[in-house]
């Protein structure tokens, strides 16, 4: 068993990487249908239309211009997960996807953090070789 380790996690907006990450989730579902009739004795389904639902938790950065200030609530962006780094053979996630919300919060003696949720599915693929 492979196990990764987030901190090499890389997360792009088009072709620019998000500033100081600190943390993601990629969630995928699936709707689903009843195949039962009258004189089922049991449930079976088949799936329907695929969904995801998605987040992504940062050190809200106003500078960064490219990634972070495209993340506004109604925007349509194309979405790039690499949970192991860009690096050849490793898998990544990636799909246009709508920001469905960006809020910024803060605390006192920390840092502003900024969360995006994100809604669309993100395929699930491999970082191609260089």
């Amino acid at each position: 068993m492979a196990l990764v380790d987030s901190v090499n996690s890389k997360i792009y907006i088009g072709t620019h990487a998000i500033a100081e990450i600190l943390s993601w989730d990629v969630k995928s579902s699936v709707g689903k249908k009843s195949k039962r009739n009258i004189n089922s004795t049991k449930h079976e389904y088949s799936a329907t239309i695929k969904d995801g639902s998605n987040s992504i938790q940062c050190h809200y950065d106003p500078d960064d211009t490219e990634a972070q200030n495209a993340l506004r609530a109604g925007e349509t962006v194309a979405l790039e997960v690499y949970p192991n780094g860009k690096t050849g053979g490793e898998p990544m996630f990636t799909g246009t996807v709508l920001i469905e919300e960006f809020s910024i919060s803060g605390k006192s003696d920390e840092w502003v953090d900024a969360e995006i949720s994100v809604a669309g599915v993100l395929e699930e693929g491999t970082v191609p070789a260089s």
